[in-house]
């Protein structure tokens, strides 16, 4: 009984010359489904960034229109700044002209 059945299978075999043999079933590969949740959750991670990097450069806008604001108004105060310096200085100018004039009046009556 087991030489009769090692003859069939082997007739079996040499009639089948594709290669193909008993008892080996190819395996079917799975499909991974894992991939998509993380393509999802990176689509999501892109918005977030998308989301803060709006968000920070809202803020960079707004904090450049206050600096701005800020040099303005130094830039205002300094000007204010040099124009009274520059009234002192006239105030001063015409100090030294009536000591001048004075001295040049004292000198003429002591030559006098």
């Amino acid at each position: 009984m087991v030489i009769e059945e090692h003859r069939r299978r082997a007739e079996e075999i040499e009639r089948d010359k594709d290669g193909k043999k008993e008892g080996k079933k190819k395996k079917k590969k799975k499909k991974k489904k894992k991939k998509k949740k993380k393509k999802k959750r990176k689509k999501k991670k892109k918005k977030k960034k998308k989301k803060k990097k709006k968000k920070n450069e809202e803020e960079e806008e707004e904090e450049e229109e206050e600096e701005e604001k800020k040099k303005k108004k130094k830039k205002k105060k300094k000007k204010k700044k040099k124009k009274k310096k520059s009234e002192v200085d006239r105030i001063r100018k015409v100090k030294k002209e009536w000591r001048r004039i004075i001295k040049r009046k004292t000198k003429m009556e002591r030559e006098k």
